[in-house]
């Protein structure tokens, strides 16, 4: 398989509501910009299937332990969610290594860097390429920032704790 230099990938079924119909703009946008750059879609086909282009892979459904390869080997997750109430697949990208670029609209952008946060195409497309133009250093210091601020957030017991909170507050009222 030939090494991509810049790859960037979405995990997802293929639904509108998760901004899957929005990809190949990106993907077309980043590509004029930067030199090697692929964009592997993860994923069934339900509501849309996407075409394989120079700078757009579709790969469908691939076993967890490819999956686990393919998102550690990746620079970005790049997720434009007009709809998406947790991506927990997020989560899991940052927790292997992988920069996480969200939509406005996704409930994990709660838990992100504002820098990470993308209110249009645009800022998808200068976001990704300003990543991809981080050195080892730099890139490894912003994932670790993420980290940091994920991790407390996501784990089994502060979720529990923070689901115990908010039952006890609407008892109360």
């Amino acid at each position: 398989m030939k090494k991509i230099a810049a790859k960037v990938f979405f995990l997802g079924g293929l639904w509108k509501f998760k901004g899957a119909h929005l990809l190949p703009k990106i993907a077309k946008e980043i590509n004029k910009k930067v030199k090697g750059f692929k964009l592997l879609v993860i994923g069934k086909p339900y509501e849309l299937t996407l075409k394989e282009t120079d700078y757009i892979k579709p790969l469908g459904f691939i076993p967890k332990e490819n999956l686990m390869k393919e998102i550690s080997s990746a620079k970005i997750y790049i997720h434009p969610a007009i709809y998406e109430p947790f991506g927990v697949s997020i989560a899991e990208a940052v927790m292997l290594g992988t920069i996480p670029i969200v939509s406005n609209k996704t409930g994990i952008k709660e838990f992100l860097p504002k820098e990470l946060i993308a209110n249009s195409l645009n800022e998808f497309v200068e976001k990704a390429i300003q990543i991809l133009n981080l050195n080892k250093e730099e890139y490894f210091e912003l994932i670790t920032e993420v980290r940091k601020g994920l991790e407390p957030k996501v784990k089994k017991e502060a979720s529990i704790n923070a689901f115990k909170k908010a039952i006890k507050n609407l008892v109360k009222n």
